[in-house]
């Protein structure tokens, strides 16, 4: 369930991430940092995701 989670909330926030986007197109310099971080939030929650599902197969083991 907790993976699941962590893997839609990336998605989400990178649809947060795209709105960011859309709202700076007239000044092309603040494009670059705010795709930083929409791309960024869907890195850190594969990360976690990834962390997670190793620590149920741990759990699962014991």
């Amino acid at each position: 369930m907790l993976c699941a989670l962590v893997g839609w909330g990336c998605w989400l926030e990178l649809l947060v991430g795209a709105i960011g986007i859309a709202e700076n197109r007239a000044d092309l310099s603040n494009i670059g940092p705010t795709a930083a971080i929409t791309f960024l939030t869907v890195f850190y929650g594969y990360f976690f995701k990834i962390f997670a599902i190793a620590l149920a197969l741990v759990l699962d083991a014991e």
